[in-house]
This record gives structure tokens, C-alpha cells and sequence, in this order.
């Protein structure tokens, strides 16, 4: 099961939350993140589109599931984690309902096969 991002970039804008937890002189540290954002937190990989520039390359810090797979942490606690900061910034940008990605059951997880994201 895949985290069910909806494109919407907004956690592409608060980088600059998680200064904190960011390494910079390490590329083999989960928490690696080689790039710039500017004064409102926004990476300096996201274009007018919200699309990364560096999706297929990006640091695994941005990476829902290749981080959940690196750090062997459980999939539906940490999707769940992170589907409900989803909607707080959705909330906060205003960015409505197709920005709140939806909560995925439980059992949709037992049915679901690991799927490997290559962090492995």
C-alpha cells in the first residue's frame, strides 16, 4: 500500500519545519536533504506546478514510503501520521477537500501486499 499523496505540495512549502530534523553532511542519513528553500520554506525543487523537479532522485526525507521501508517502521501507524499533517496543511493553505488525502482502513493494509520501494 502506497501513501496516498495527492500532489498538492504543500509539505513541499514547509520545509523549513523540519530544519531540526535535516542533515546535510551525511547523504547516507535517512534525514538527508541536499537543498535550498527560501524565506517561506518552500524547496527550491517545487515548480509552478508543485511538481518536483527531482521527484525520481528525492531525498528520502521526502519520500513517504521509501523512509517507512528505510527506518522499518509500520506502514498504516506512519501513513496515518501522515495523512492527518496532510490535512492540517491542507487546512492551513486552504486548499480544500482534493488536497486531504483519505484515511485507508485497516484492513486494506492485511489485504494489501508489500510493494518495495527500492530503499532496501
Amino acid at each position: 500500500m502506497r501513501f496516498p499523496c495527492t500532489g498538492c505540495g504543500a509539505c513541499c512549502w514547509t520545509i523549513n519545519r523540519h530544519e531540526s530534523h535535516i542533515v546535510r553532511d551525511d547523504p547516507e542519513h535517512p534525514f538527508y536533504f541536499p537543498y535550498q528553500w527560501d524565506e517561506t520554506g518552500k524547496c527550491e525543487n517545487l515548480d509552478a506546478d508543485n511538481k518536483c523537479r527531482v521527484y525520481d532522485s528525492r531525498p528520502l526525507l521526502c519520500n513517504v514510503d521509501g523512509l517507512i521501508d528505510a527506518l522499518r517502521l509500520d506502514r498504516k501507524t506512519f501513513h496515518d501520521v501522515n495523512i492527518k499533517s496532510c490535512w492540517e496543511l491542507a487546512d492551513e493553505f486552504k486548499l480544500g477537500e482534493d488536497a486531504r488525502p483519505v484515511m485507508i482502513p485497516a484492513e486494506i493494509y492485511a489485504e494489501t501486499p508489500h510493494e518495495d520501494t527500492g530503499f532496501l
